[in-house]
């Protein structure tokens, strides 16, 4: 008998710009979210990335966690070696506010063929 697929490994990426409680509550929902989305396509999300408390729409914001999602999108693994099929997030405006970073974003998502993405 055929083996069923393996579910597609895939990264949540959450992002508030201001954590006004101070408890992640907000991202937490979103990773949630994100949970219940990959869930639905037969995905499986294998590493968390947030970034709490930071501004997608400022020039002068680093956000750490959104760098290191179109690192792994581009190479296909995170750190330790895992392997990363795509991404979802809550919303598209959780990922970039701005043109250059979304342009980044599809550079990555595309740089491999295959990749998946999809927002709640």
């Amino acid at each position: 008998m055929p083996h069923p697929p393996s579910p597609i490994p895939v990264v949540s990426y959450a992002r508030i710009s201001a954590d006004i409680r101070r408890d992640e509550h907000g991202v937490q929902d979103q990773h949630k979210l994100n949970r219940e989305t990959a869930a639905r396509y037969g995905w499986t999300v294998v590493h968390e990335f947030t970034d709490n408390d930071k501004s997608a729409a400022k020039a002068d914001v680093v956000r750490d966690d959104f760098e290191a999602v179109l690192k792994v999108l581009r190479s296909g693994e995170l750190p330790d070696g895992a392997e990363v099929g795509g991404v979802v997030i809550a919303a598209e405006d959780r990922l970039a506010r701005r043109p250059g970073d979304y342009e980044r974003f599809v550079e990555a998502i595309t740089y491999q063929d295959g990749r998946v993405f999809a927002d709640a």
